[in-house]
This record gives C-alpha cells, structure tokens and sequence, in this order.
C-alpha cells in the first residue's frame, strides 16, 4: 500500500516499490481495455492514463499529454503512457 508523505499543507501518495514495479502491467491493460476507443482514430498520438483512475489524455507528443494530465486533471498517482497503436513488447 502507498506511504502518505507531508510536505507543509500538501500531502502526496508515494508509491511503493512493488507498486511501481507494476505499474507498466496495469497501464498496459489499462491501455488495453481503451484501445477500442482509441484505435485507429487517434494512432500515432500518445495517451497517458492515470492507472489509479483509469482516466486518460491524448496529445500529439507524450510530452503534450504528460502536460495535460498533470495541467488539468489528477497529478496525484501513477501515469503510463504509450504511443497510440504501437505494441508493446
């Protein structure tokens, strides 16, 4: 279970080791259950998804939805992101 970590009047969830070692695991079938909302129509733009959530952004770059996300939606929690119809080895 992820540590509450404070930090004056703000309070961050820090994930465990073994939470982030599954995180790629999770975002991927995350991803999975999205790509039919995602594909074809979106290919060769990137998504980052809240894993926690399931909430998802798209961008032109990964960066441009890295920014996104973390712009106007939840920042707190563990964000994957791939590159909309690429397959993941």
């Amino acid at each position: 279970m992820a540590r509450m970590h404070q930090e004056s009047t703000t309070m961050a969830v820090i994930p465990t080791e073994e939470e982030m070692a599954e995180l790629p695991t999770r975002g991927q079938a995350v991803y999975e259950a999205k790509k039919p909302l995602l594909e074809p129509e979106f290919s060769d733009q990137y998504a980052v998804i809240h894993v926690d959530t399931g909430e998802h952004v798209l961008g032109k770059t990964f960066n441009d939805a890295h920014r996104e996300m973390l712009k106007n939606r939840l920042v707190d929690g563990r964000l994957y992101g791939q590159r909309i119809g690429d397959e993941v080895e």
